[in-house]
């Protein structure tokens, strides 16, 4: 996992324009020391550079708003994952009717050939059959809690505001 990270801290280093304070959000430096931390949590930035770094494209279904995006878009393979509002998931395809439960039975790359353009085209339904289970966390309304001090919170604004005021950092969705 830290190779990952320091692939994605090297290409905002070696990269300075591509990835300026502006784009970072907060100044690099303090960005690629963020972003190598175990518990830091990246995004479209990350996806670029990791999509870039392994010659793929890397397809993002985010599940609430069943929005594709499409990150180095081209490549002659591709990847799946799905955003729940929290986190990215891999999307595999079960090479049996039945999930054997052993990953290494899943496909997770798939080439940009005929069978491939299927799997896109199903992503469609797999994106609305996720989300009416409710596969995903809206941060603007969840409830959460500061693990701290039990103070009960409603949404990621809320959090931040309690965070910056206590600096307590850890919370639960309940």
């Amino acid at each position: 996992m830290f190779a990952l990270r320091d692939a994605v801290r090297n290409a905002i280093l070696n990269n300075p324009d591509d990835y300026s304070d502006a784009i970072l959000g907060k100044k690099r430096e303090i960005y690629m020391s963020w972003i190598c931390q175990e518990n830091s949590w990246g995004g479209a930035i990350e996806l670029e550079i990791l999509a870039k770094n392994f010659g793929l494209t890397i397809c993002s279904l985010d599940i609430s708003t069943l929005r594709q995006d499409m990150f180095n878009p081209g490549q002659d393979r591709f990847v799946i994952i799905a955003y729940s509002g929290i986190h990215y998931d891999a999307v595999a395809l079960s090479k049996t009717e039945f999930d054997s439960g052993r990953p290494e039975d899943d496909q997770t790359i798939f080439e940009g050939d005929m069978k491939g353009m299927e799997v896109l085209e199903a992503l469609g339904e797999l994106g609305k059959k996720l989300k009416n289970k409710h596969y995903y966390t809206d941060t603007a309304k969840f409830s959460i809690r500061c693990n701290a001090c039990g103070t009960p919170l409603t949404g990621e604004k809320e959090a931040t505001k309690h965070a910056m005021a206590t600096g307590h950092t850890d919370f639960g969705e309940y």
